[in-house]
C-alpha cells in the first residue's frame, strides 16, 4: 500500500508539497463535481462520475468511471523517462484494453518527465491509433515493436491508450490552477477556493491510503464537513445541483401527517420504529405462482403470519434498506406506514448527499398510459416542486440514485409496464438503490423474484 507521504511533488496547498497521484485524483474529483470533461481522451466526452484509487487493475493507480459507463484505467508516473518503468506501465494499459478489463488506458505524467515521452511518444501512439506507422520517431518505433512482440493489435490498442501531461508540481501548477478555476464556480465564496482544494487533495490522499472510491455524493459530503458552501447558480455544475436537490428532499421529508391528527408530525421526533422481516426465496416463488384464491387466503392470514414473525430474530431496520440491500420490495398492508417510511428514508439519505427520486407509482402509471416513458415520468414526478429542471438533473448523470416507488399494487393494468420500467432503471443504473412498496396482494413478482422482499 502506498503512503500518502510518498513521492512528494510540489503543489498549491499551504503545506508546501503534495503527492502527484493525489493531485491527479483531486483534479478528477473536481471535474466530476463540475460535470465537465477531463479532455484526456480524444474519442469521447470523458466526464467522470466515479473515481477509485489503487485498483490493482491495468492502471493500478486510478480507475475512472465515465458518464455512459466506460471505465478508464490510469497509471500515474512522476519523472518518467524511456526506461523499463515506462514500458511496464504502457504494456499494462495495452494489455488491459486488449483483454477488455477496461475501455481506455491513460498514462499520466508530470512536466519534468522526459520530453521524448511527453511529446514524441504521445504523438506516435496517437498516430499508430489512426492507422499510420510511417514517420514514427525512434521511441515510437520501439513501442510498435514491443506491441508486435507481445502479439497485441497495434492500431486497436493505440486507439484506446494515450499519454497525458498533468502540471501539478511546485514549479508548474497549471493543471492545479485550472482545477481551482473550476472550484471558483462550485464554491459560494471565492475566499474558500484554497480551502476547497486542500480538502479535496487531503481526501484524495486518504483514498490512496485506504484504496477507496468516490462518487459525487462523497465529494459533496467531504466539502460540507469542511464547511465549504457551494454555489446556488444554475450553471455551477453537478455538485451544486446535487446539493440543491438533496436540500429540497431533506426539507420536504421533514414532516408527515396522520389521518385524524390536526397538526403535522416531525419525521425525526414523532417516528415510531418499525421492523422488517425478510421473505424466503421459497415464499417469493410461491407468491409468483399463486392463483387469486390463494392470494386472497394469504392476504387474510397476513396478520397471523406477521405475528409469528415478530418472535423471530432476523428482523432488519427498514430505515437501513438500500445500505446493504440495493434492490428491495417492502410489503405491508394499508395503514402500516409504507409512505411515511419512504419519507424517513428520503430524509436519512439526503443527509448523506444521495440523490433521491420519490414517486407515487400510480401517477407514473397514469403518465405512461398517456405515452410518457417510465424514466421521463419518474424525473418529472420526483422533482415536482423542487424548482429544478428535470432535463438538467438528468444531464448531470448522477450514478447513485435512490429510487423510491410507492404503491406498485395501485398501478392497475399498467403494473406490468411499470414493473418493466423499474427493472430497466435498476439495470441501467447499476450503482443505484431501488426500493418499492406494495400491499401484500395486488402485485406480481415476475420482475422481482431475485430482489429482496421484506414484510413491514
Amino acid at each position: 500500500m502506498k503512503s500518502k507521504n510518498k513521492n512528494s511533488a510540489g503543489g498549491a496547498a499551504t503545506s508546501g508539497g503534495i503527492n502527484f497521484q493525489a493531485a491527479v485524483t483531486g483534479i478528477i474529483s473536481i471535474q466530476m463535481a463540475r460535470g465537465r470533461s477531463l479532455n484526456w481522451l480524444q474519442s469521447l466526452a470523458d466526464v467522470p462520475i466515479a473515481v477509485d484509487a489503487e485498483t490493482g487493475g491495468a492502471g493500478d493507480d486510478i480507475a475512472c468511471t465515465l458518464s455512459g459507463g466506460a471505465i478508464v484505467e490510469i497509471q500515474v508516473k512522476k519523472g518518467l523517462t524511456a526506461t523499463e518503468r515506462l514500458w511496464s506501465a504502457l504494456t499494462g494499459l495495452a494489455t488491459g484494453v486488449n483483454e477488455n478489463s477496461c475501455d481506455y488506458g491513460i498514462l499520466v505524467v508530470c512536466p519534468n518527465s522526459s520530453a521524448t515521452v511527453r511529446d514524441k511518444l504521445a504523438r506516435d501512439i496517437e498516430r499508430i491509433g489512426s492507422g499510420r506507422t510511417d514517420n514514427l520517431t525512434d521511441i515510437g518505433k520501439k513501442w510498435l515493436s514491443k506491441l508486435q512482440q507481445l502479439g497485441l493489435p497495434a492500431q486497436q490498442v493505440c486507439k484506446k491508450i494515450s499519454i497525458q501531461t498533468v502540471a501539478a508540481l511546485s514549479f508548474d501548477q497549471a493543471s492545479v490552477q485550472s482545477a481551482k478555476a473550476e472550484l471558483g464556480h462550485i464554491c459560494k465564496s471565492a475566499s474558500q477556493i484554497e480551502s476547497a482544494w486542500d480538502t479535496i487533495y487531503r481526501d484524495a490522499a486518504d483514498m490512496i491510503e485506504h484504496r477507496s472510491r468516490r462518487q459525487l455524493s462523497d465529494i459533496s459530503s467531504v466539502l460540507a464537513r469542511s464547511g465549504i458552501a457551494t454555489s446556488e447558480q444554475d450553471n455551477a455544475g453537478s455538485l451544486p445541483l446535487l446539493n440543491r436537490l438533496t436540500s429540497w428532499n431533506h426539507e420536504t421529508s421533514r414532516t408527515f401527517s396522520i389521518f385524524g391528527v390536526a397538526r403535522r408530525l416531525e419525521i425525526d421526533a414523532d417516528w415510531i420504529e418499525l421492523s422488517a422481516q425478510p421473505r424466503s426465496v421459497q415464499s417469493i416463488k410461491k407468491n409468483k405462482s399463486a392463483n387469486l384464491e390463494k392470494a386472497i387466503e394469504s392476504y387474510h392470514s397476513w396478520d397471523r403470519i406477521l405475528e409469528d414473525k415478530k418472535n423471530r430474530s432476523d428482523g432488519v431496520n427498514p430505515e437501513t434498506l438500500g445500505r446493504f440491500i440495493k434492490r428491495g420490495i417492502i410489503v405491508a398492508g394499508p395503514g402500516m406506514g409504507k409512505t411515511t417510511l419512504l419519507k424517513r428514508i428520503t430524509r436519512r439519505y439526503s443527509e448523506d448527499s444521495v440523490p433521491v427520486l420519490a414517486v407515487r407509482l400510480s401517477a407514473v402509471a397514469a403518465d405512461m398510459k398517456s405515452g410518457s416513458s417510465f424514466e421521463d415520468s419518474i424525473y418529472r414526478h420526483g422533482l415536482d416542486g423542487s424548482g429544478l429542471s428535470p432535463s438538467k438533473v438528468r444531464d448531470a448523470d448522477f450514478s447513485n440514485w435512490l429510487l423510491l416507488g410507492d404503491g406498485l399494487d395501485e398501478c392497475g393494468d399498467m403494473q406490468e409496464r411499470v414493473a418493466e420500467g423499474i427493472s430497466r432503471f435498476a439495470t441501467g443504473y447499476p450503482d443505484s438503490r431501488v426500493l418499492i412498496t406494495t400491499r401484500p396482494v395486488g402485485y406480481a413478482v415476475n420482475h422481482f423474484t431475485d430482489w429482496r422482499h421484506l414484510d413491514l
